[in-house]
C-alpha cells in the first residue's frame, strides 16, 4: 500500500481533521506516538496509487512532505 508522510506545526489534530476531511476526502484515526508533541504527523495509506494525493498535501500552506523531496 502506499504511504505518505507530512508534517505540521501549524495545526492541532482537530484542525488538521477539519481542513483535511471535508476538503480531500479523507477519513482519519488517531493514533499514539512516541515522538515530541512539536509536530504533528499526518500518515496517509492508501490502497491503490493515488499520485495526485502527494501534490494535493503539498499545497496546502503548513503541510510538510517528510517522506519525499521538499
Amino acid at each position: 500500500m502506499p504511504e505518505h508522510v507530512h508534517g505540521t506545526d501549524a495545526y492541532s489534530a482537530d484542525e488538521l481533521v477539519s481542513l483535511l476531511g471535508d476538503r480531500l476526502g479523507l477519513v482519519f484515526s488517531e493514533r499514539d506516538s512516541h515522538f515530541p508533541a512539536d509536530w504533528l504527523l499526518l500518515l496517509t495509506t492508501t490502497s491503490v496509487e493515488d499520485a495526485e494525493l502527494p501534490a494535493r498535501l503539498d499545497s496546502i500552506e503548513g503541510l510538510v512532505r517528510m517522506d519525499g523531496p521538499l
